[in-house]
């Protein structure tokens, strides 16, 4: 049985608080986890040995360019992955509507690490591989307002938390485009393999989180069934020909997009038990009239994506069940999506929105 040595512990919690000065914070704390034999095993009886909701983890290193990010688990989207928000030590950087406070007096394994800021606005999710390095958790009435606030950004926080500075200052400006890139950079993103597939989605996400400040928009395909500038998700049409709206975005620039409604016509939709894992699954199939949209992508140099979801209406906010499977023929129009939902009920509850984005925004 492992003995828990006294000075062990105190030098962990020496190593926490550490954590809140100097820029190589982040690197610190990893490397001692690496390099400290005797502390590793003490620091693994003290923290879970599984991720959970409500704990606050680093990420591992992905490249060079930014430092990992510490990250609150917010919601176990499936058995492998996590919606995350993003964590910081120094609430001086926080922006009103945009991050919570989390006072000191709240209960968490390194006690030592004071108020730090919760940055609602700037979510996305990770795979469990990603997790690295055990910090914290927070309870219960953190995580609930972390999820009520990411619906409603406007919303006033609750009286527990400290409010933010009243006036954002630059510093402040520049630390939200800094933590906007990281996000980008370690973002789990489903069917964009390459770094230039995920570069163009990260600067997509970053331009809509500007123009659409009251949501938080996270990064994640869900983000574009969120925008309330496209249309609503639809009731999954019962006559297959049936016309269904495709909201369309044409980004050209950062301020600069084009934003209109095709239609497509389904030609098949299958619902049947998940035959693999638990589940229910919906095959859904049809055509998008493209019009004058078809000569854009017809251009070597325009990057796209063409999305699908199941928005189900719950009681606190909808949950979005994005395809996991979406293949796209532009030239055709024609499209297939399979999509995984927990239900039977949900999948009758659901209704269906469809988003085509394209971007020559180099």
């Amino acid at each position: 049985m492992l003995t828990i040595n006294k000075k062990d512990i105190q030098k962990a919690l020496a190593l926490a608080k550490d954590i809140r000065t100097g820029k190589n914070g982040h690197k610190r704390h990893i490397d001692f986890l690496r390099k400290n034999r005797r502390i590793y095993p003490v620091l693994k009886e003290l923290i879970p040995q599984e991720p959970r909701k409500g704990d606050i983890w680093f990420l591992e290193r992905r490249g060079n360019k930014y430092n990992p990010p510490m990250v609150l688990l917010v919601e176990e989207k499936r058995e492998d992955e996590f919606r995350v928000c993003q964590v910081h030590i120094d609430p001086i950087l926080s922006r009103r509507n945009k991050d919570l406070i989390v006072p000191d007096r709240f209960p968490r394994l390194f006690n030592s690490f004071g108020e730090f800021m919760i940055e609602v606005w700037n979510s996305f999710d990770v795979k469990k591989s990603q997790i690295f390095a055990y910090c914290g958790n927070v309870n219960e009435l953190v995580l609930d307002a972390v999820k009520e606030a990411s619906q409603n950004l406007s919303a006033k926080p609750p009286l527990w938390s400290p409010l933010p500075p009243r006036h954002t200052s630059q510093e402040a400006l520049e630390f939200a485009e800094l933590e906007t890139k990281v996000a980008g950079a370690y973002a789990y993103i489903p069917g964009l393999e390459t770094a230039k597939e995920a570069s163009w989605f990260a600067k997509m996400i970053s331009a809509l989180r500007k123009k659409v400040e009251d949501i938080s928009l996270p990064f994640s395909s869900e983000a574009f069934h969120m925008l309330p500038f496209l249309p609503e998700p639809v009731a999954a049409a019962s006559n297959l020909e049936e016309e269904v709206p495709v909201g369309f975005i044409h980004f050209l620039g950062e301020d600069n997009f084009e934003i209109t409604t095709l239609s497509a016509r389904l030609n098949n939709r299958i619902t049947e038990e998940n035959k693999d894992k638990d589940g229910i699954l919906i095959n859904i199939g049809g055509r998008v009239n493209l019009g004058d949209k078809k000569k854009l992508f017809e251009k070597k140099d325009v990057d796209w994506t063409f999305s699908m979801a199941l928005v189900v209406e719950k009681e606190n906010a909808p949950q979005y069940y994005t395809a996991k499977i979406m293949n796209f023929d532009p030239d055709l129009g024609m499209f297939h999506a399979t999509i995984l939902v927990p239900s039977w009920e949900e999948a009758d509850r659901g209704r269906l929105s469809m988003k085509l984005l394209a971007s020559s925004w180099n």
